[in-house]
C-alpha cells in the first residue's frame, strides 16, 4: 500500500491546535512490520513536498503561535462620578486579578503550544526519514509541466 500526503496536509499539522495522534498513529504505521501476508505501508515523499513543507514550517509555525499570543483580555470600567467609590476600587481590583489570571493562562497555552508544535516537527522529521523518497529528475519535472499545460488548454 502506498500513501501519498500533499505538503498542505503536512502543514495542517502546525495548526494553533495541533493534531499529535494523528501523527503519532502514522509514524507507528510507518514503523510497524508487517504481519507475514501484509504488505508494508509506503510513505511517498518527493522533492517538492520536502520543499514546500520546509519552506511554509516557520511562517505557518508563528501565524499559529500568534493565534494564542494575540489575545488580550479588556475590561474598560467607566467611574460613576468623579470620585472613585469603594465599590468602584473593588471593581477595579478584581477586573486586575481577572487580567493576571488571563495573561497567565495566555502564556501557559503559548508554552503548551510551543512544546506540542517542537514534537509535531520531530514527528513530521521522523515520518519523512521513514518515507521512500522520489527525487524529481528532469523527465519528471518534464511530465508535470506537460500535465499543467494540458490541463491549462481543457480549461480554455
Amino acid at each position: 500500500m502506498y500513501i501519498f500526503i500533499d505538503s498542505t496536509e503536512y502543514r495542517r499539522f502546525l495548526s494553533p491546535e495541533p493534531d499529535l495522534k494523528t501523527l503519532r498513529n502514522l509514524e507507528k504505521i510507518l514503523k510497524t512490520k508487517p504481519k507475514r501476508g501484509q504488505v508494508r505501508p509506503t510513505l511517498i515523499l518527493t522533492d517538492q513536498i520536502l520543499d514546500e513543507y520546509y519552506r511554509a514550517e516557520s511562517q505557518r509555525t508563528e501565524e499559529s503561535r500568534t493565534t494564542h499570543t494575540k489575545k488580550e483580555f479588556f475590561i474598560k470600567f467607566d467611574r460613576l462620578g468623579k470620585e472613585e467609590t469603594i465599590k468602584e476600587k473593588g471593581i477595579d481590583k478584581k477586573a486586575k486579578e481577572l487580567q493576571s489570571s488571563f495573561e497567565k493562562l495566555r502564556d501557559d497555552k503559548v508554552k503548551d503550544f510551543d512544546k506540542k508544535i517542537e514534537e509535531v516537527k520531530q514527528l513530521i522529521k521522523n515520518i519523512f526519514s521513514l518515507a521512500t523518497h522520489i527525487s524529481c529528475d528532469e523527465k519528471i519535472f518534464r511530465n508535470a509541466e506537460m500535465r499543467v499545460a494540458k490541463e491549462k488548454t481543457h480549461l480554455i
